[in-house]
């Protein structure tokens, strides 16, 4: 280890200073013995007490007498051995303070593989086994559906690479991403997903943001809505059909529904945290989202709205709104609530006055819109039912970065509330929408504003 190999460069460098500082008391020995031995020649008797007063000299050899030398010392072996000292003491320097960078970069103790639990070979347990409902409390669709969504984003170039560190199976890059997204609370944190999947903390990131790109990738394949597509001419007929079957045939012109959900965040913002604070008393984003009322189907929405802001300003940022055109023809509406402004192409309840008391007529009016309006709630029971993320997102937006990740997360939940929808027409199975919807009418909270 460096510092292993720092400690012993210091005791290597005292070893050096005390041998240095010894040499230093012999020669200074020699010399004041040299003086009174100059004139004589001595004999073999005084040569070997001179070689044991020597040994004895050095064996009580300490700072003080080394000092008392220096005193009576020639002024050369003083400048040299303060030369060694100045020497000593500034690779000394350099090694504390390498050791002090060291220490400061690296564990205290000994680092430990953190545990992981590898569940996802459950999920093909579950499939064989026929449990489905374990599966969708994970992943939050059929395993035929989450086929499917692996078909439709394996071939991103994301999922490729030149490393020789492989990647892991989109398969397993798109469960994680789901199970992130169809949990919230204590339950969707990046280490309970780590523990999961059996993968580190910086895998759950790269897995989550290489599925956000694969899927903001297939947005407009996703959301749209031309009415001179053919495909969206049948499914604006539809909706139609619907309107006109729940409530009456002179309706049907009303094919698109349009409302607000609050999404809340878990903490107080750090980056202007007053714009997000809503008319609850909550912290909260705002998502505003137009559908089709027959199958729930979305044809344009705007997220990244704080919550503060009221819903006719929110709406007055979607695409319907700046462009209708683009949506409705001749006698075409879409179906509002009263909080939203009377438009020629928008249609909201009557509202009660406090002073007057409503028509007959305006209450049965309400009656019968509210139960095509209803769908919107319907929508986002079934939004946030599949991806309970979006109860309470667990986002510390500190700043800029932090809020459009959060935006992007919400778009993703969107992307794949239609992907799905496709998925499922598709394979000719029945919509999963009613399952999530029922499991959300069971949390006793509002799903839109109130």
């Amino acid at each position: 280890m460096i510092l292993d190999d720092l400690a012993s460069a210091c005791v290597d460098l005292q070893l050096s200073r005390y041998h240095d500082l010894v040499c230093i008391a012999v020669d200074l020995l020699d010399a004041s013995d040299s003086d009174s031995d100059a004139n004589s020649q001595p004999s073999d008797t005084s040569s070997n007490g001179t070689d044991m007063s020597l040994d004895s000299s050095l064996s009580d050899f300490t700072l003080d007498s080394l000092l008392s030398l220096l005193e009576t010392s020639e002024a050369s072996f003083v400048a040299e051995l303060t030369l060694n000292h100045n020497h000593f003491l500034a690779a000394e320097n350099v090694i504390l303070a390498l050791t002090d960078e060291v220490e400061k970069s690296h564990y205290l103790a000994t680092w430990k593989k953190a545990p992981h639990a590898l569940q996802l070979q459950l999920l093909k347990e579950w499939c064989l086994n026929n449990n489905l409902k374990k599966f969708h409390r994970k992943l939050c669709v059929d395993p035929d559906v989450f086929a499917k969504l692996v078909e439709r984003v394996e071939l991103h170039p994301i999922f490729s690479n030149n490393s020789n560190n492989q990647q892991l199976l989109v398969a397993v890059q798109l469960a994680i991403f789901l199970n992130g997204v169809g949990h919230y609370g204590n339950s969707a944190t990046m280490e309970d997903i780590a523990e999961w999947a059996g993968v580190s903390l910086g895998t759950v990131y790269n897995c989550y943001r290489c599925v956000m790109i694969a899927l903001l990738q297939q947005h407009d394949n996703v959301i749209h809505f031309d009415p001179m597509e053919l495909e969206d001419q049948e499914e604006r007929d539809q909706a139609k059909r619907w309107v006109e079957s729940h409530s009456c045939p002179e309706w049907r012109g009303g094919f698109l529904c349009v409302d607000r959900s609050p999404i809340n965040l878990f903490q107080k913002p750090g980056w202007h945290s007053e714009g997000f604070f809503d008319h609850k008393s909550r912290y909260s984003l705002s998502a505003q989202v137009i559908i089709l009322p027959h199958n729930l189907q979305i044809v344009d929405y705007v997220i990244s709205i704080p919550g503060s802001l009221h819903d006719s300003n929110t709406f007055s940022r979607t695409r319907i709104y700046r462009h209708p055109e683009t949506f409705l023809g001749a006698d075409e509406w879409i179906w509002a609530d009263s909080t939203y402004p009377s438009l020629l192409w928008c249609v909201i309840p009557f509202k009660q006055s406090s002073t007057e008391t409503m028509p007959n007529a305006h209450k049965v009016f309400n009656q019968h819109l509210s139960k095509i309006c209803i769908r919107s709630e319907h929508f986002y029971g079934s939004l946030k039912g599949r991806f309970q993320s979006l109860r309470e997102m667990r986002f510390q937006i500190q700043n800029q970065w932090d809020l459009e990740f959060a935006n992007m997360w919400v778009c993703c939940c969107l992307i794949l509330h239609n992907m799905i929808l496709e998925v499922e027409e598709d394979l000719g199975i029945v919509s999963s929408n009613i399952e999530y919807m029922e499991e959300a009418s069971m949390w006793g909270v509002p799903l839109v504003h109130e």
